[in-house]
């Protein structure tokens, strides 16, 4: 396969993640605590409980940006203090975690390793070991990285390295929180409404409509009313057979704490399944956490490697192979095809010879 073909896959291996906000759990030897709920079945959705799902309906009366009503912010306040508190959560000044990707499917599983730097000021890296044979080598190594400081983005596969294009950039850091999303909701224009009490898999929970501030679709959250954690996410997409019901379970929550400080933690599930219209599609298992382990902003930049020429997300190839059908094309007057002759027209009306010259205008007398 040719490299730049490689390169522009990434694109579509950003299916193998997630939708949602991020959630991560204890790296092994830190301080995990039996989860703060009765563990939750996420590998499986039971009948009844598809059936009082039913897809979002169409969004009215849609609030103001910013805002919220008491009940939704009463739940997300919970959710937040029960996730560890605002101060654990502002603690966060770089993150590291490594997670395992499922992707389910009839005709079996694909398997990924990904590996997640973030650090405060905008910066994202993450290293893809993916279970696809390429060449003489069993797995598929991709990286990609993001200087916020710099606002610069580079790629790197096979040995090639290449400049991310803003498409791409926006993909990499997009739903990409260090602390939760729920920490900066306000700050990043969307906004809440309490919808009602609802139930996900026979635990009682306040259920919280999610604006986006560009006028998209609403995405609905259920908060635990007993813990008050976050168990799942639901959001509607289109498909080819119409809409579609995404639902993101989350489970498995364990405690994780705060380096230098013994009294501060943050909860995130160790585990995260995808199900469309109650299928299971995507699973995700958390293995390893660390925070603020002094991750340098070096690891950010350009990573070593040969260069390659144009912004992933173009074909060189074809960009190349039109400009130089540009260049040996004819002129208009070189063009084979003879131009048409008006009925009656004299001799200055006759098809010139193919490759003769235009005539010069006629002088006015």
């Amino acid at each position: 396969m040719h490299a730049l073909r490689l390169f522009v896959l990434p694109a579509a291996l950003y299916a193998l993640t997630l939708s949602g906000a991020d959630a991560v759990p204890a790296a092994p030897g830190a301080d995990a605590q039996a989860p703060a709920q009765p563990a939750t079945n996420v590998r499986a959705v039971p009948a009844e409980t598809k059936e009082q799902l039913a897809p979002l309906a169409p969004f009215r009366q849609r609030p103001a940006p910013r805002t919220a009503d008491a009940k939704a912010l009463a739940a997300v306040e919970a959710y937040l203090q029960a996730a560890g508190g605002l101060e654990s959560f502002a603690a966060i000044q770089d993150r590291y975690d490594r997670f395992k990707v499922i992707r389910h499917s009839p005709t079996g599983e694909t398997r990924a390793v990904f590996e997640r730097y973030q650090k405060r000021g905008n910066m994202v890296r993450e290293d893809w070991h993916m279970d696809v044979p390429v060449g003489d080598q069993p797995t598929l190594e991709v990286l990609q990285t993001y200087n916020g400081k710099k606002n610069e983005g580079w790629t790197k596969m096979m040995g090639y390295v290449s400049p991310l294009d803003a498409k791409m950039i926006y993909m990499l850091v997009w739903d990409k929180y260090i602390d939760d999303f729920f920490v900066v909701w306000r700050e990043d224009g969307y906004a809440l409404k309490y919808r009602e009490e609802g139930e996900v898999q026979k635990r009682a929970c306040h259920v919280v409509d999610v604006y986006p501030p560009s006028g998209e679709i609403e995405a609905r959250y259920f908060f635990d009313k007993e813990t008050g954690l976050l168990l799942k996410k639901q959001w509607r997409t289109d498909g080819q057979q119409g809409p579609v019901r995404n639902e993101l379970f989350y489970g498995e929550y364990h405690k994780v704490r705060i380096p230098g400080d013994s009294e501060r933690f943050i909860q995130y599930p160790f585990r995260q399944d995808q199900h469309e219209d109650g299928d299971l599609i995507m699973s995700r298992e958390y293995v390893e956490l660390k925070i603020n382990s002094g991750i340098s902003d070096e690891i950010f930049d350009r990573p070593e490697g040969l260069v390659f020429e144009g912004p992933v997300g173009r074909d060189l190839d074809k960009d190349k192979g039109e400009a130089k059908k540009a260049a040996e094309a004819k002129p208009p007057w070189k063009k084979d095809a003879k131009r048409i002759v008006p009925k009656g027209a004299g001799d200055e009306g006759a098809a010139k010879e193919p490759g003769a010259a235009p005539s010069a205008a006629p002088e006015k007398e």
